[in-house]
């Protein structure tokens, strides 16, 4: 379960940190992903947006304010990981 665990992690935070840096024009190597979100530009239009493409990436309903509770890429990436495995 650890391993299935790490999956969802990785798959989640590449996926975030690559929509970041395609938004805001970052380097995708410049993106720490325990650093706050809205230290990167996220705005309330973006973050909505993301949560309901994570929402169609891993098939499971996340709160509306996901990336402003969660606000770092490790948080989002870790929630992702949990709702996704109790799902199953």
């Amino acid at each position: 379960m650890c391993d299935e665990k790490e999956v969802f992690n990785k798959k989640a935070s590449d996926w975030i940190i690559n929509k970041i840096s395609l938004i805001y024009k970052i380097p995708s190597d410049h993106i720490d992903v325990d650093k706050n979100l809205s230290d990167y530009g996220l705005d309330s239009i973006n973050a909505i947006a993301i949560t309901g493409e994570l929402e169609e990436l891993f098939e499971i309903e996340l709160p509306s304010a996901l990336l402003w509770n969660c606000n770092t890429i490790s948080k989002i990436a870790e929630y992702i990981s949990a709702q996704k495995l109790d799902k199953n």
